[in-house]
């Protein structure tokens, strides 16, 4: 390619168009060029590089290297007839003279003041890399961008970059034999680009001495993500946190679960999000930015649909900063289903998880066996659990029933329960004023195999305590009118427990 440029270059100057001197008579044919000088046009010599992008609309792009250093300009022209102006967004002038153009692929250019130096410009002729045509995304350490790359070189990019967050800015990519230049709503970058169509693009910006890496998005996930989502593989410095996320598709997130950074647990909580290709972007509410954490946050995803027997599963890659270093981490998340179907099914007990479990140091009396929630753990109430043979089943869509084995006795419990999306509240004090109401945030998954059910403190609190009392009462250990004494069971788990938050895992059992 170059080869024939240069001989284009050769046999315009045979033909005595570079001939020119201080007394040349010699002047530019008196024509319009408006519409021949659209495109990118390139020139190159020992000392001197650039390529310009003339667009229609009246702006340009020039970048390159002038034997100062590398240069990136953009702004506007204006053409009379042979005689071009480009004048440069903060108003200096970067070229201001006479052109001349021959057969639509060479320019000659002349600037003013310099009358016996003529610049050949040859016109780009090929068509835009197909090769950068797509979305692109990044994510490092304190950096993501989506870039999405058009046709024509227009680009749009969202982009995260030190807690700062720039959405769908506007700009063009200009290239040039594996060089580039980026004008991006005011700002630009240039360098050298290295691409593998369909794979990776590197892009090694000169400006900034970065080297950013950039996957191609082969397709855009923003409609798979909606749904919801429960977290069952996180972090080991997180393990067995109870995340619920609901991915909405007008762009908003509800939240419910025990957000470890935060030490805190939240219900329904609402946010935001964008996802581009595979990147996500969250903006965190702003509950979170009260517990320092950051407003956005961005994530990779990668999907896989009907990624195990339970359904669709999504992990989402992240950089987490522990001091002063980012460490990567990975979530997994199963799509779970939205609205609870629940006439006719029955879940036996199979596992327990426990985290933030915090309290006194002392053994608590608990249906035959004892607690001490200063030393516990998910495999002691796992245990008890197990002993028990604790399950529930759902006669109606508005009745719970759970049942359990204590001492020989099969113990069965009945209460009329009040179903909002994930939220699921146990309305024992309909049974009798004495017991408490527990609300648990409950999820089955696609096929209605596994229930799971997670309970923070007050939950846990309330459910153990009107287990508790219905036991006690069955064994004549309580009178029903007694409230005091009752009042009393309550509280001695609430002041054992200082926190806790509990999640059940149950398998779908014999009909």
């Amino acid at each position: 390619m170059k080869i024939l440029k240069f001989m284009i270059i050769a046999l315009v100057a045979m033909c005595g168009l570079n001939s020119c001197s201080e007394d040349c008579d010699h002047e530019f044919n008196d024509v319009d060029y408006s519409k021949s000088i659209i495109g990118v046009w390139s020139s190159e010599s020992e000392t001197y590089e650039e390529a310009i992008r003339i667009l229609e609309d009246g702006k340009f792009m020039a970048f390159g290297n002038k034997g100062e250093g590398d240069f990136y300009v953009d702004g506007t022209w204006k053409l009379h007839k042979n005689r071009l102006v480009l004048t440069t967004s903060n108003g200096t002038t970067h070229f201001s003279g006479t052109i001349q153009v021959y057969a639509e692929d060479v320019m000659l250019m002349t600037s003013d003041g310099s009358k016996d130096t003529h610049v050949y410009h040859y016109y780009v002729d090929s068509p835009f890399p197909k090769s950068l045509v797509g979305t692109w995304t990044c994510l490092e350490a304190n950096f993501a961008e989506a870039l999405t790359i058009n046709e024509d070189g227009s680009l749009v990019s969202t982009r995260l970059e030190g807690g700062n967050y720039w959405d769908g800015m506007q700009g063009t990519f200009m290239e040039e034999e594996c060089a580039y230049g980026i004008e991006l709503s005011g700002d630009y970058s240039f360098g050298s680009y290295e691409v593998v169509s369909g794979e990776l693009l590197v892009l090694i910006n000169n400006k900034t001495n970065t080297r950013r890496t950039y996957r191609y998005c082969k397709e855009d996930l923003s409609e798979e993500i909606v749904g919801m989502w429960v977290c069952n593989e996180t972090p080991s410095a997180e393990e067995n946190d109870m995340l619920i996320m609901t991915y909405k598709a007008d762009g908003t997130t509800v939240f419910t679960g025990y957000a470890y950074e935060a030490d805190v647990f939240s219900s329904n909580v609402e946010a935001s999000y964008k996802v581009i290709g595979d990147l996500l972007i969250h903006k965190q509410p702003d509950i979170a930015v009260e517990y320092g954490l950051a407003q956005y946050n961005a994530m990779k995803i990668k999907y896989t649909p009907n990624g195990t027997a339970l359904g669709d599963v999504k992990t989402l890659q992240a950089y987490a900063k522990v001091g002063e270093n980012y460490v990567e981490t990975n979530t997994t998340w199963l799509r779970i289903k939205q609205t609870l179907d629940l006439p006719g099914q029955k879940y036996d007990y199979i596992k327990t998880f426990v985290t933030n479990v915090k309290g006194e140091d002392k053994d608590i009396p608990f249906l035959n066996t004892s607690f001490n929630f200063a030393k516990m753990d998910g495999s002691i109430i796992d245990k008890f659990m197990k002993s028990i043979l604790f399950n529930v089943e759902f006669p109606g869509a508005n009745t719970i029933k759970y049942s359990y084995l204590l001492e020989g006795q099969n113990i069965v419990m009945t209460a009329p329960i009040e179903v909002e999306g994930n939220k699921m509240t146990i309305k024992m004090s309909e049974n009798n004023p004495v017991y408490k109401d527990v609300v648990v945030y409950t999820f089955q998954d696609q096929d209605n195999t596994q229930m799971h059910w997670y309970m923070p403190t007050s939950s846990f609190e309330n459910f153990f305590g009107n287990t508790s009392v219905a036991v006690m009462l069955g064994h004549g250990q309580l009178d029903i009118n007694d409230t005091e004494a009752i009042a009393g069971v309550y509280k001695t788990i609430a002041d054992a427990v200082e926190s806790i938050n509990l999640s059940l895992v149950m398998t779908k059992g014999a009909k």
